[in-house]
């Protein structure tokens, strides 16, 4: 007995450093064979019109000379220091000639509790080629309505349990960020949303340089993409009129054709589906993005300005293929043919020997690729080169997260 024992436990030793060995060299290789970023130069891929140019203007295009930008984040828990590495990146697109000064924040009350949405203001000054423009850029942080929810989940990967390192920061990635998105989609969104009108609504009235301006733009990240579109679609006419005025839509990693899914199972190409005896239903217009486009055109073609009501709108919609929580947009996502729908492909991080990228830089690097930024802020023509901006924005999860 005391021999198979030992023969066992011998056995089982020799497993376990083979095990070992095994990993060593799996992770040697893997060092070894270095990283790389596909889309180190992001690639732009036209999705409308067909044939469409791959160029497009940035926010400062839409400033002539001011604009106003509604911009807001993503997943995860978000406050001050997101607005502060936003607006060092743009100052960063913009050049040593640009300059910014603090606008007007305001908080707003949901359910009674104060500061559950935050919209604060900064103005951006360039000055170029002897012009002088300027972005009204409101910063919209919708966080802290979510912190209940996100507590309540803490004890998931705060706990005395034996986790692995990367496992554990999945799981609480996912407490504390896929939770937004849950939350969402459920009893408190059309309270989130209802708090994002009002905040835009006071926006749209601010002067700039003493009136009120004409240009318009919209930047939202992540989950934000989803609200802002279902925020627009559920407006009251009197808003929907002042946001008509948008000409551009950037969208940071796109989630709109995701999260689509829990309004209508319908939304989508009509490849697949089928109706009584088999015969193929039409595609749908359910898509968040698509009624937006739709209520936007019916409240251009009902005022009399001196733009026409099939003027472009340009969409862009940033994705990395490593990223799992964002798509690319197809046109049945968008279903409009006067639209400029464009696709940009970029890569956050490295990705190693073709096997990892680490899903939270993949996600959260979005706001840390100068790239993306410089695309946003001046349009394709000047794409730059991949420059780490704050921390922050890689790290969807950090420690110290305001």
């Amino acid at each position: 007995m005391k021999a198979r024992d030992y023969l066992i436990g011998l056995i089982t030793t020799q497993i376990q450093r083979t095990r070992l060995l095994l990993s060593c060299v799996f992770l040697l290789l893997l060092v070894g064979s270095g990283c790389s970023r596909p889309y180190s130069s992001p690639q732009v891929s036209v999705v409308l019109p067909p044939n469409g140019s791959t160029r497009f203007d940035g926010l400062i295009d839409l400033a002539t000379p001011d604009a106003k930008i509604m911009w807001t984040h993503g997943v995860c828990r978000t406050g001050y220091a997101w607005v502060r590495s936003r607006t060092a990146l743009i100052m960063a697109s913009l050049g040593p000639s640009a300059s910014v000064t603090d606008g007007p924040t305001r908080s707003y009350s949901v359910d009674n509790v104060p500061n559950r949405l935050i919209a604060y203001n900064k103005i951006f000054r360039q000055e170029a080629d002897g012009k002088s423009r300027v972005l009204s850029v409101y910063f919209l942080v919708w966080s802290s309505m979510m912190d209940r929810s996100r507590l309540a989940l803490r004890y998931d990967w705060e706990n005395g349990y034996k986790h692995a390192s990367l496992n554990r920061t999945l799981k609480r990635f996912f407490d504390e960020c896929l939770v937004d998105a849950v939350v969402y989609l459920g009893a408190k969104g059309p309270k989130i949303r209802s708090g994002m009108q009002q905040a835009i609504k006071d926006a749209v009235a601010d002067p700039v340089g003493g009136r009120v301006t004409d240009g318009l733009g919209f930047v939202s990240e992540s989950l934000g993409s989803k609200i802002m579109a279902d925020s627009i679609v559920a407006a009251a006419q009197d808003l929907v009129k002042h946001v008509a005025k948008a000409r551009a839509f950037f969208m940071i990693a796109n989630q709109i054709p995701l999260e689509d899914q829990a309004d209508d199972d319908d939304t989508g190409p009509a490849e697949g589906r089928s109706g009584v005896g088999g015969t193929q239903l039409p595609d749908r217009n359910s898509s968040a993005l698509a009624r937006m486009l739709v209520k936007i055109r019916a409240a251009r073609s009902e005022q009399l300005t001196s733009r026409r009501p099939d003027d472009k709108i340009t969409v862009v919609a940033f994705s990395d293929p490593n990223d799992v929580l964002s798509q690319d947009l197809k046109s049945e996502f968008v279903r409009d043919p006067n639209a400029h729908v464009l696709n940009v492909t970029v890569s956050n991080a490295p990705t190693y020997a073709g096997w990892l990228e680490m899903p939270d830089a993949a996600h959260c690097g979005y706001g840390g690729n100068q790239q993306v930024i410089n695309m946003v802020v001046t349009g394709s023509a000047d794409r730059g080169e991949t420059v780490p901006g704050d921390v922050l924005a890689f790290s969807c999860i950090p420690a110290d997260r305001e």
